[in-house]
Formats: structure tokens, sequence, C-alpha cells
């Protein structure tokens, strides 16, 4: 699936997520660092709310690399005082629109998340560069054979463009042209959201003689592919992976030994808003985020799955010397040790001359 070559410097991702985590989105961030080499991708999780910041933290923590993986607030004062940074000429015109970003956490109120990072995707690689992801999208192979130049993808048979997975580099000349552009025509924040709209952003792309590569669909959108074909000689390829529609990628029965048996040829899957659906057992979904958990276990991670039993408090190193010494124990469900720090799921506490009741009680860490 992925080379181990070690890499000069990770890849910046970004995403944008509000409201809690689902089990599909932590899907699709795992994927972002596990289907590259080790140290050779970062996530930046953006967000505007304490709810998102707790609910990632607890779900994604202890599975990623705490230097390959940062939640980060929309901050408007921070994100362009960076995007001047990086370009310096930007200045007087975002001095003049200064009043469109007057409060980028308040004007996502009544806005749909794909609207407003529609958006924010802009200012994010306007400001670091890198590779923009939405959060349902699944990565499979590693980036970096893409990243010689700056890419969006084909949106299936229409000629306009799809953002879901996006990349320019810093300093890009394409970023700043889409950009300046939006803001000199905009009024209003949501003037900006419409400019900034994949439409908006191909027409631009071809009036303004940009030289953003759209990649073929079916690098990133493989299903979106498949449910535009109808010819008889593809069926069994629609057949082999349940794949005509999207609902049926998180429900189809399809059986594969390794990730490069799906989709081959594909750098990721888009599956397009499926946010409610169920891992169920025999799911591609499902056999992703175990690889994913085994990769994370077999690079820095050393994940206790049975029952263990730890003892401390006066060289307590046995079940039979507690009792004797009145030393501790405790008992737990699995544990993750992660660089020297342990995550505990389940412990079961116990120590000399406690009654039953108390030796069950059960600590959550």
């Amino acid at each position: 699936m992925l080379s181990e070559q070690p890499c000069r410097e990770p890849i910046q991702f970004h995403g944008v997520w509000v409201g809690p985590l689902r089990r599909t989105m932590r899907l699709a961030l795992l994927s972002v660092i596990y289907s590259h080499p080790p140290g050779c991708a970062e996530l930046n999780l953006w967000t505007i709310d304490d709810q998102t910041r707790d609910s990632a933290t607890e779900a994604l923590r202890p599975y990623l690399p705490k230097e390959q993986f940062h939640i980060r607030t929309v901050d408007t004062v921070s994100l362009l005082r960076d995007i001047q940074t990086t370009y310096p000429e930007m200045k007087p015109l975002l001095e003049e629109k200064r009043e469109l970003f007057s409060d980028l956490r308040r004007d996502y109120g009544g806005l749909r998340l794909p609207a407003y990072s529609d958006t924010v995707r802009w200012l994010l690689l306007a400001a670091y560069g890198g590779v923009y992801i939405d959060a349902d999208v699944l990565l499979m192979r590693s980036f970096r054979p893409l990243l010689s130049r700056d890419f969006w993808y084909r949106w299936g048979a229409l000629t306009t463009c799809n953002t879901a997975v996006l990349h320019m580099e810093k300093g890009s000349r394409n970023t700043y042209k889409f950009l300046t552009d939006a803001l000199r025509s905009s009024s209003a924040f949501r003037d900006l959201m419409h400019r900034l709209h994949p439409h908006a952003v191909h027409d631009m792309n071809l009036n303004l003689n940009g030289t953003v590569e759209q990649l073929p669909t079916i690098y990133f959108d493989p299903s979106w592919t498949l449910s535009e074909l109808r010819s008889p000689a593809l069926r069994w390829t629609v057949a082999t992976y349940g794949m005509a529609h999207f609902k049926r990628f998180f429900r189809g029965q399809i059986v594969i030994k390794s990730p490069d048996e799906f989709s081959p040829g594909s750098f990721a899957h888009h599956w397009h808003n499926q946010w409610e659906s169920n891992l169920v057992e025999g799911s591609v979904p499902l056999f992703f985020e175990r690889y994913f958990f085994d990769l994370a276990t077999k690079r820095e991670l050393v994940l206790v799955h049975h029952d263990l039993t730890l003892f401390g408090g006066g060289g307590v190193s046995s079940a039979d010397e507690v009792s004797e010494s009145g030393g501790w124990g405790f008992r737990v469900n699995w544990i993750l040790l992660k660089k020297g720090v342990f995550y505990c799921h389940q412990v079961l506490l116990f120590r000399h001359g406690w009654d039953e009741t108390e030796r069950n009680k059960v600590v959550r860490l």
C-alpha cells in the first residue's frame, strides 16, 4: 500500500469540522497519517468550538502521534496575519476587506459546513499551503507522487472541479489569483463564499489562465465514476465492489485481504456525506479501520488487547504479594502504551483489605 522510504518533511494536510466526531470521520482522519510512511504526513484539524476539540482529542489522540496531529482554532487575526506573511502584496486588499472576516467563527452561524469550508479551505491554503481534504475522504495511498503541481479533481462527467481534495503549494500564484479576484468582488462573507465555490473557482482558473491541474475523478472519487457508468462491460466491477451507490461502500459484503485490492489506481475514496453510516462486518471501511489500528500498533503504539495485571507499591510483583505487603494493583481491560504514556480504557483497582465490592470498582481514565 505504501512505501516506508523516509521523506524530507511531512505533507501538511488540513481539514475543517464542527460538532461531534463520528466514527466515520475518525476513519477519514486516521487515513491521512497511516496512508503515508511514518513521519511523512501531518494533520491539522481546524474547528471553531470546544465541543469539536474535546471530541476529536478523545477519539484521535490515542491513535495518532502527537507531533503529527494538531487541533487548531480558526482565528481571524492569526489567519489574516499569516496570509499577509505569505503574500505581503495582499496586505492592502486584506485590510480594505477586513470586515468580511470580522469573525470567522460568528460567520459560521446559519451556514452549512460544506459552504463554510468552501471559503475557509482557501484561506488556510493561502496562509499555510498543503493539501485540504474534506472529512468524508478516505486516503488509501501516499499523495507524494501528486505534489509536483497544484491540483483538484474533475467532478465526474461535469466539466467543473471538485475541491474535496485540493493541493496548493505555499505561496502558489494560483491561490493568490483566486483569493484576490474573489475578495475584490465581494462585499460580505457570503459573497466570498459563493465566489470560492468549486464551480466559481473552476471558471476563474480558466479566465485567469490558471495552471491548476484537474486530475481524473477516479483518483479520488471512484464511486462517483462507477455510478455514472452504464456500460455492460463494466458491470462486473460494480458487482465486485458493491459500489454502485455511496451507501453500499459501508454496507457491502466485500472481501479484501490487503488495501491494494480495493480500487487499484485510486489515491482516495470520497464517500460523500454518509456520516451516519455504520462500519459493518465485511465492509471496506471496517477493513481499513482495522488496518490503520494495526499500523498504529506496529509504528509507535503497543496495544495490549487482553487483560493485564500490573502491581506497585512496596516492590509488589505478583498477585500473591498484594495481600502480604499491603501493596496495590490494578487489572486493565486493555492498555495503550504510547511513548511511555499509558492510556487505560477500564481499570479494576484492588488493594489488601478491600471487600469484594471495593475490589470491583471501575475507574475510567
